[in-house]
């Protein structure tokens, strides 16, 4: 298209969108998505038109912006090595399955900037400084690399099993790690090699449950998504029309699983294949693409779907057709366990027929199929696929105008505490520490438990994040407004704070839980708080907790169950490290009276006006490595005021009473203190792990 058609279309939608120039303050953002007619559009370019129609549709808009004046860059993949590598075995086909994933990633893309080569993630094409007949230009393991140069955001959802490909990413692609598959070879050794990466670029979600269970017996945190294509749209024509479509579509089917279709349901059948031969289309990256959104059209245009191709049966179901998937040894794209392997956990949502089981193919109404099994399930893994890529702060604007995310969505805003904020008196302030493996495995069931009693309440949670990263932390708030509606979070980065320094402290607990000791600073706004470690549940509503007074320590706290806990801790461990001071002995006996740190109701005023941080943190944490419970107790030399011990119930020791127990219905927030913890050690049994169980809930539900 020449720049001025492109102007004059860009007028039109803003002209349909109310948008004003000046001033900016006037646009409202609530009117995306606006459904405009493409021939309206396309009015004053009606040259063009035609050509662009296909290429709009899938996402290419080709908008002329120098790369120079782009901060950030916006690519999906291609798979032009993939095709020299198939020619140079004799193999002309090229299986658009590839692509159709790939329309999946574009609908949430506000452009599309570069194509980046699955297999050769070095070499990126930026369309832009490309000449169009060199898009499609061959890729080969010689070709050398051409790396991004300015960070680009892509979506990694594939087939990950190429053994010659480049891993980690390269460059300056900034990757979206969702509905990935890694084949059964050395691919699987290769992601692990690389363990500090994913962790920073994660959430990690799994294609498949084959793929979920390889990434969780090796340590890796990850998230069972499903496939991407759960998420592609319908067009306004498909939800309107869908009761008046009378095809059946067969895609790739094998003439064994012909035979046994009664020859009613043949007759007539739109027949396809995913895999390409035609050069004018093999070699076309935007052709593949074209074929892809057009196979795409025909499923939604079907009363059913026959297939043997994943990615022919998972979009017919997001398209709302029913879909009859037909297993056998050997599948298309894969035979034998690997290929099976494929489908593991994505074969609920779509009727399957078997070969190996003649019967079930002829138990299956043709005429008349119904509707695709589990639909509510599908829902949600579409759901919590489109929470995942919101939380990219580059994508969550778009996919909100693109109708890819409900119009009442928003972005969760990472807000910061300033000293002129006027805080909100009514709210219950509430602070934690949260650790990218304490986010997956631990704080949904925290959340869940605290909204049994406070759904109601206006909470304002502070989550000291040590080592999450932005999607990690806005994931962090989403989980928390769908628990706690009525609540605002905050997500606070730490690390800075946590990383320097001494530090002495037990193994369960992580030194990402030191941040606490600067919450004077870090909440300047706030005048008192309720600290929370992530291994307590609150099971009690927490106004009466939240109205206790204050000591001059500025500490509520419940004394520790363990005599003398701290003694051997600064004789031991702390004291050899330590020159020689006087005042050990009065220290060591003034800590005979010591509080656990779990639940503390915190007067942010006084501790300031005591400047703990710069006398007590400085030296005897940030010097010496006192851990931060140690550091408190310090701070209040035995003054602290006690919490009733239903605040921070322990877990059973022979120090505990046995009168808090026969309590139980009276225990407002239980404490998981120690190494031994229900989510980590299946063999515990007792009260609190049973509690644990009852309250369980998964990261992905809660999403």
């Amino acid at each position: 298209m020449r720049s001025d058609e492109v102007l004059n279309m860009i007028q039109a939608m803003l002209k349909a969108y109310n948008w004003q120039m000046a001033p900016y303050s006037a646009y409202n953002k609530s009117t995306w998505p606006v459904h405009i007619d493409w021939q309206t559009l396309c009015s004053s370019s009606a040259t063009s038109c035609p050509k662009a129609r296909m290429l709009d549709e899938v996402g290419m808009k080709f908008i002329y912006t120098p790369s120079i004046a782009r901060k950030h860059l916006f690519g999906t993949l291609s798979y032009q090595a993939r095709r020299s590598h198939l020619l140079s075995k004799k193999n002309t086909g090229m299986n658009v399955g590839d692509e159709m994933q790939g329309l999946a990633g574009i609908q949430f893309l506000p452009r599309i900037d570069a194509f980046v080569e699955r297999d050769r993630l070095d070499v990126v094409t930026v369309i832009e400084s490309t000449h169009v007949h060199e898009i499609s230009r061959s890729v080969t393991s010689s070709t050398p690399p051409r790396p991004a140069e300015a960070p680009m955001t892509v979506f990694l959802n594939a087939w990950w099993g190429t053994e010659t490909w480049v891993w980690p990413p390269p460059g300056e692609i900034q990757p979206i790690l969702l509905a990935i598959h890694l084949e059964h070879n050395n691919i699987r050794r290769d992601f692990l090699k690389h363990v500090e990466y994913l962790n920073n670029k994660g959430p990690i979600g799994t294609r498949d449950h084959d793929t979920n269970t390889f990434l969780t017996e090796n340590g890796l945190t990850n998230i069972f998504v499903g496939c991407l294509t759960m998420t592609l749209a319908q067009t306004a024509w498909a939800k309107e029309m869908k009761d008046h479509v009378s095809d059946i579509t067969i895609v790739d089917v094998s003439e064994k699983a012909l035979s046994l279709i009664p020859a009613s349901a043949l007759n007539g059948a739109k027949y396809l294949s995913a895999k390409v031969s035609a050069p004018e289309i093999a070699d076309d990256i935007v052709g593949r693409y074209v074929t892809a959104l057009s196979m795409l059209r025909q499923y939604e245009h079907s009363k059913l779907v026959i297939t043997q191709r994943l990615h022919v049966a998972i979009p017919a179901v997001a398209m709302g057709t029913p879909c009859l998937l037909i297993l056998s040894k050997e599948m298309p794209g894969g035979g034998g366990f690997t290929g099976l392997a494929r489908f593991s956990g994505l074969q609920r949502f779509m009727h399957v027929a078997n070969l190996s089981d003649p019967q079930s193919l002829s138990n299956f109404d043709f005429d008349k199929p119904a509707s695709n099994p589990n639909p509510e399930q599908f829902a949600k893994f579409r759901t919590r696929l489109q929470a995942l890529i919101m939380c990219h702060e580059t994508l969550s604007d778009s996919a909100l105008k693109f109708g890819m995310v409900p119009s009442s969505w928003e972005y969760p805003p990472e807000t910061s505490c300033v000293s002129n904020f006027e805080e909100d008196v009514t709210s219950i302030h509430i602070a934690t520490v949260l650790t990218p493996s304490w986010l997956y495995d631990v704080f949904p069931t925290w959340l869940n438990a605290m909204a049994s009693k406070n759904k109601n309440e206006s909470i304002v949670l502070h989550i000291l994040t040590g080592n999450l990263n932005p999607t990690e932390r806005c994931i962090a708030r989403w989980v928390t407004l769908q628990a706690l509606p009525k609540s605002s979070v905050n997500t606070i980065p730490t690390e800075h704070l946590t990383s320097a320094g001494a530090y002495i402290g037990l193994a369960h607990i992580p030194r990402d839980t030191q941040a606490r000791l600067y919450l004077g600073s870090l909440l300047p706004c706030i005048k008192r708080v309720i600290w929370l470690d992530l291994d307590t549940l609150v099971l009690k509503n927490l106004q009466s907790l939240w109205s206790v007074k204050s000591p001059e320590c500025g500490v509520n706290a419940r004394s520790s169950d363990v005599p003398h806990v701290m003694k051997p801790w600064i004789k031991d461990v702390m004291k050899p490290m330590m020159k020689p001071l006087p005042e050990m002995h009065q220290i060591v006996k003034a800590l005979a009276h010591t509080f656990n740190a779990g639940v503390m109701v915190l007067d942010l005023q006084r501790i300031r006006a005591l400047r703990f941080e710069d006398t007590i943190v400085k030296y005897w944490a940030f010097e010496l490595g006192a851990n931060d419970q140690i550091a408190y107790n310090f701070l209040c030399n035995g003054t602290y005021r006690e919490l009733h011990p239903k605040w921070n119930v322990y877990r059973p020791s022979k120090y505990t009473s046995k009168n808090l127990y026969a309590m139980r219905k009276q225990w407002s927030i239980i404490h998981f203190q120690g190494s031994r913890k229900p989510w980590i050690d299946a063999s515990v049994k007792d009260a609190h792990a049973e509690i644990w169980n009852s309250f369980y809930t998964r990261f992905d539900d809660a999403l």
